[in-house]
């Protein structure tokens, strides 16, 4: 019955049997591969390829063949050549129009391939990142905490470093790196990642994100205006620093900060840079900050910097 129906047999019933069947074998082979398959989109291709079949099938003419002889008949009939062809010949226009469908068909479904990764989620050319919160959190996070702040480096959320630090300062920063610390270079010409158009939207995105439209007024220059007295420098630090780093920086509550190993990790634009800023993330004052004391003028900042700088040797 299903061979005097050739549309029903190969649009319909062919299609449902083979994809269920390959269904079965995908499911037990290869789990994630039945789970990235597109299984509608498969069944309306194989349906669109059956129904085009059946209609050619259905259409064509239909050429007497040798097959309702017997077998010695139909062998005797070939060797002597008898002029039967066991074939059907469709139409040229089908045949061009099956042909043509089952091209597009294809072409299209190649875009479809299971588990080829849509446009959202391919990954992006790291330098084509537009997004700051991208861009802060792969870069600069790390260090300087997700929120800017409780990281190992200087918070970049505080409203007294956004006011002394300008825009330039903060991208040299960034470009080049700050020697005599950890800051690396991020800058693609000085051995990064990051695009110039990637850095001005750090830079912009930290003074948007936490700068908050408060001002500090009063606060100490962000560079030196001249050089410290380390004289002057060790007796500022017995008068605002001793109670909480000890004698001399080496001991104290908050911790020893004229050993080796932690100067070599600040230069004297960030030991400056703490000084006036401090760290309100974790309760370090700054210039302004200590109690029943005068704030700390530029000048003093900078003799405090000389006496902590002379005890790593520089």
């Amino acid at each position: 019955m299903l061979s005097s129906y050739p549309i029903l047999l190969a649009g319909i019933v062919a299609p449902l049997l083979w994809t269920g069947l390959l269904w079965s074998f995908v499911n037990v082979i290869d789990p994630v591969a039945n789970t990235r398959m597109d299984w509608p989109w498969f069944v309306v291709c194989q349906i669109a390829f059956g129904i085009t079949a059946g209609i050619v099938v259905g259409r064509s003419e239909k050429i007497r063949t040798l097959q309702h002889l017997s077998f010695a008949l139909t062998q005797w009939c070939r060797g002597f050549r008898y002029g039967f062809r066991g074939s059907r010949v469709s139409r040229r226009r089908l045949s061009l129009l099956a042909g043509a469908v089952l091209t597009l068909a294809t072409l299209y479904a190649c875009d479809r391939i299971p588990g080829r990764p849509t446009a959202a989620s391919r990954p992006v050319n790291p330098s084509k990142v537009t997004d700051f919160a991208v861009l802060y959190g792969e870069n600069c996070a790390g260090c300087h905490g997700a929120n800017g702040n409780f990281g190992g480096a200087l918070p970049l959320n505080n409203a007294v470093y956004l006011t002394i630090v300008d825009d330039a300062s903060m991208r040299d920063a960034i470009v080049n790196g700050l020697a005599g610390t950890s800051m690396p270079a991020f800058a693609i010409n000085s051995g990064g990642l990051l695009t110039d158009e990637q850095i001005g939207i750090i830079v912009s995105g930290v003074r948007s994100r936490w700068e908050k439209n408060q001002t500090v007024a009063g606060a100490p220059s962000y560079l030196s205006e001249g050089t410290g007295d380390p004289i002057q420098g060790a007796k500022l630090f017995g008068d605002y620093c001793a109670s909480c780093h000890g004698i001399g920086g080496t001991a104290g509550t908050a911790g020893a900060i004229t050993t080796p190993q932690f100067l070599a990790l600040y230069s004297d634009q960030a030991l400056r840079t703490l000084i006036i800023a401090g760290r309100p993330d974790l309760s370090h004052p700054g210039w302004r900050d200590y109690a029943d004391k005068a704030p700390l003028s530029s000048a003093q900042v900078s003799d405090l910097v000389a006496w902590l700088a002379a005890k790593r040797g520089s």
